[in-house]
């Protein structure tokens, strides 16, 4: 959400569904925590954890999250989920994570193989035949089709 070119807050969304919700916004809110500038919907986070419940994926060849950052550090947000989903699934993942915290999220989910996509230097075109690749890879691995 933007207003006068600047962010105000984000929306959950889930792919594949119309379903969507506040995540958080810059307006003051007391029935919600505060980090950084932001202002977090606990029903969105319950939301979030609900979509990446690994019971929801279990059908899924990717799971993408945009964003994993601060408040996934420090154990709140989608954290308990990733690391479920990390722990059970051999589905591939894209986790969209800001240049400045990559490192961090890698030595917090020790994940095994990780790819690194700079959204500044790799082309659209080169992070969906990268992606095609790792899908397929894991397909076979897990003897499908």
């Amino acid at each position: 959400m933007n207003k006068d070119g600047t962010r105000t807050g984000f929306n959950l969304e889930e792919i594949g569904s119309s379903r969507e919700i506040e995540l958080c916004s810059d307006k003051e809110s007391h029935n919600r925590f505060k980090l950084g500038r932001f202002y977090f919907n606990q029903e969105a986070l319950a939301f979030g954890n609900e979509i990446l419940n690994p019971d929801n994926l279990s059908d899924k060849q990717l799971i993408v999250i945009d964003e994993i950052g601060p408040l996934e550090i420090k154990g709140l947000g989608w954290s308990e989920a990733i690391e479920k989903s990390t722990r059970i699934f051999l589905i591939p993942q894209l986790w969209v994570v800001r240049k400045s915290l990559v490192h961090k999220i890698i030595r917090k989910w020790n994940t095994g193989n990780v790819y690194i996509f700079d959204i500044t230097e790799d082309g659209i075109k080169e992070v969906e035949k990268q992606l095609i690749e790792i899908i397929s890879k894991q397909k076979l691995i897990n003897g499908e089709r």
